[in-house]
């Protein structure tokens, strides 16, 4: 074997790892990121947005524009602790932020303004005449979709699920506040009463406000809040 075979056979076993490596940490980090826009029937319609990643430390890190279809590939490493952020051009949306994952398809959805706006009179109106089963459901999927969009908010939400909850059994204390999770949960009494009525309507007994419990008991899917206002007849 002369030194040329020799050296490029040195060459092969040295560098051959290395290059697997080197495109194995390609593949992990390549990401294909779809936005779309909710409340459109069952379809998802892409919507072109701006994408930004915004890790850990708060760094804001652009990573381009999505096409009109919604769909944007890029080379994204994500750390614990990082976001992807969608701002729409379609000014009837508002922006959305995501937990940034590992998983190779990541998909952020967009809320639109008239439905946001739709849910919370509505929510506000349930509560106002009495009726907090409806008004439970409206104001967890207005707590789900904040939390898309900002946290203060969707903190906020979530302690008028709690509230209208307790209202409807007529609970002394609907919420306690948790050090270890450093927020307000439901309380040990109210959970007992969510498991009770999931048990009576052969609901999987959780003591969980799952959409299940909330549309059984608001006798009512949450869409019939959520593409006009209600107002008193």
């Amino acid at each position: 074997m002369n030194k040329i075979t020799v050296f490029f056979l040195f060459l092969f076993f040295v560098l051959l790892p290395n290059l697997i490596i080197a495109s194995q940490i390609l593949f992990d980090n390549f990401k294909k990121i779809h936005v779309i826009a909710g409340d459109i029937g069952n379809k998802a319609i892409g919507m072109k947005s701006t994408l930004t990643k915004i890790d850990c430390n708060g760094n804001l890190i652009y990573i381009g524009t999505s096409d009109d279809r919604g769909f944007i590939e890029t080379y994204l490493k994500c750390e614990y602790g990082d976001q992807l952020k969608a701002d729409p051009e379609d000014p009837h949306y508002f922006h959305a932020f995501v937990n940034c994952t590992k998983d190779s398809i990541q998909r952020i959805e967009l809320s639109r303004k008239r439905i946001i706006n739709n849910l919370e009179s509505n929510a506000e109106y349930y509560d106002k005449v009495g009726d907090y089963a409806k008004s439970t459901l409206i104001y967890s999927e207005l707590h789900k979709r904040y939390k898309a969009i900002d946290a203060a908010d969707a903190s906020y939400m979530e302690k008028k699920v709690y509230s209208s909850w307790g209202k409807y059994f007529d609970t002394d204390e609907s919420m306690v506040y948790d050090p270890y999770q450093e927020k307000y949960v439901m309380s040990p009494s109210l959970k007992n009463s969510t498991k009770q009525f999931q048990m009576r309507n052969n609901i999987n007994v959780t003591g969980k406000l799952d959409y299940p419990t909330l549309s059984e008991a608001a006798n009512a899917p949450i869409g019939t809040f959520m593409f006009e206002k209600h107002k008193i007849k």
